[in-house]
């Protein structure tokens, strides 16, 4: 089949289930608070077109690809004087639209009977099966990799336009972190077994490459104050670890063998190359999640997408082989579609409900309320040692008052603190000023600075009273401040006024400042 040719049209009846699907999903997401570090990610955006320095002034654990991809937004924002968070979720929709279309136009030249099981998946996947993960850097990632999988698994002919289109997405995607990375090389060595060695010399591989030697340019050149935050980072995220015992109990890995067993009972062919590639891709994604050994679900995210893309191919195929068995069933292979259909509809309404009525208690709404009355202007500051990032942002965003830190929580702290042998939920012995480590001392003149220079006047903290059910060890917050003679002071100025779920809210006046 030529690029020329656009393959099999989609009938009404396709398109009315993919636009129901991508409707569920906007009703869903439209009046939800966005997900809380696609707002920080906003955030530093708007600080760094202020003049801020990234990784000096503002300053967050993972590369600065996520934040350059987040700038949009913001910019258009701006110019338009419209709110960032609103334009957000148009922005990772019109790139969910992308990827659908893209993956559309793959199918429809590569595997025209396919194209409604395939199709309908994907809308799924990249839309209503994100839920609360909309617009994280792993939904980002599967946004702009799927269409690159699908087209190194068809024989089909690409333009060279919308080859490198997809290549490039593609590039920027695995880039999003390093440990994506794992995903493409599967992806490529299953392209190169099931094609040929020439796949390599071909122009999506080579684009994607491309971009990733000008993203590692681009950080030398305008971000190097990363590298010495990544360097601590590598000092303190092990304490945040997920136990591998635990994780190699997820529910994911258990999914993900019995889908290596039906990769190995099978005899697939090299016309099932979607099916062989999709596994690649979900194996490559779920190492890559097992990797940073968080356990934390959004980790998982782009693996479970793909996963459920491989069994619906899976079964595709295995129907097909099987043309006796599925005339034998109520209403053969157009049935199975409605069924289909209907069951994918049904879990995107059920999203919808989720948003409207979800089970964990809301902190933003709370926290913004809090601001409008207490401290509209700002600044603000939350330091936990049980949340971080949520429920501060998105409150920032939506209420746009003055953040006092150059960071969005305790994480490297707290991360700190964990790499000791404490029991589970126990309260961390602090480390005083003259015994802490090099890297601990200059994180806590970091936090001494902030407050000093930007004194909050609405000041959020662990509630002590509550029961520590924290995995990683907690301290006392206040405490270990006013171990400082300055940040002492300050404090003495705070009342505590009221509480935001296990945050205790502390207000100060106007005339608060160190010592």
């Amino acid at each position: 089949m030529t690029a020329r040719d656009p393959g099999r049209a989609p009938s009404i009846p396709e398109l009315a289930v993919w636009l129901a699907l991508a409707a569920l999903c906007a009703a869903a997401v439209a009046p939800a608070y966005m997900n809380h570090d696609a707002a920080w990610y906003l955030y530093m955006v708007d600080r760094w077109r202020d003049g801020a320095t990234l990784y000096r002034d503002v300053i967050d654990t993972n590369p600065p690809l996520i934040i350059w991809l987040s700038a949009p937004p913001v910019l258009l924002g701006r110019a338009l004087h419209i709110g960032a968070p609103a334009l957000f979720k148009i922005y990772v929709f019109a790139l969910a639209l992308w990827t659908i279309g893209s993956c559309l136009r793959i199918v429809r030249r590569s595997w025209p009977d396919r194209l409604f099981p395939i199709v309908t998946v994907v809308t799924f996947v990249c839309l209503p099966f994100v839920k609360q993960d909309f617009g994280q850097r792993e939904h980002f990632a599967l946004l702009l990799t799927l269409p690159y999988i699908l087209m190194a698994a068809s024989r089909a002919s690409f333009s060279s336009g919308e080859s490198w289109l997809v290549g490039v997405a593609a590039g920027v995607g695995f880039a999003l972190k390093p440990h994506f990375v794992v995903a493409w090389v599967l992806v490529e060595a299953a392209a190169v077994a099931s094609s040929s060695p020439k796949r390599l010399r071909s122009i999506p591989p080579i684009a994607v490459v491309l971009t990733f030697c000008a993203y590692a340019a681009a950080v030398l050149l305008f971000t190097p104050q990363y590298l010495g935050v990544a360097a601590q980072v590598r000092e303190v995220y092990g304490g945040l670890n997920t136990p591998v015992s635990a994780l190699l109990r997820l529910t994911d890995v258990q999914i993900w063998v019995a889908a290596a067993a039906a990769m190995a009972l099978v005899r697939w062919r090299r016309e099932d190359a979607p099916v062989i590639l999709t596994f690649a891709a979900a194996t490559g994604f779920l190492v890559a999640a097992l990797l940073q050994l968080k356990g934390w679900s959004y980790h998982l995210y782009p693996a479970r997408s793909l996963l459920a893309l491989f069994f619906v191919l899976t079964g595709v195929v295995l129907l097909e082989r099987a043309a006796e068995l599925a005339a034998m069933m109520r209403g053969g292979r157009r049935g199975l579609a409605v069924v289909f259909a209907l069951v994918a509809m049904a879990a995107s309404a059920r999203y919808v409900l989720e948003a409207r009525h979800p089970l964990a208690p809301d902190l933003v709404g709370p926290l913004i309320a809090a601001i409008h009355e207490r401290a509209p202007q700002g600044p603000i500051a939350v330091l936990s040692t049980a949340m971080f990032v949520y429920p501060a942002f998105p409150a920032v965003n939506y209420t746009h008052a003055a953040w006092a830190l150059r960071q969005n929580s305790l994480l490297f702290v707290t991360g700190i603190y964990a790499l000791e042998r404490v029991p589970r939920g126990s309260i961390a012995t602090l480390h005083a000023p003259s015994v802490m480590g090099r890297l601990e001392a200059g994180l806590f003149e970091e936090l001494v600075e902030d407050l000093c220079r930007h004194p909050p006047r609405l000041l959020l903290v662990d509630a002590l009273d509550l029961e520590n059910r924290s995995a990683r060890p907690t301290f006392d917050v206040l405490a270990y401040l006013r171990q400082d003679a300055r940040l002492a002071g300050l404090l003495d100025g705070y009342r505590t006024d009221g509480r935001v779920g296990p945050l205790s809210v502390l207000t100060g006046g106007g005339d608060v400042a160190c010592r």
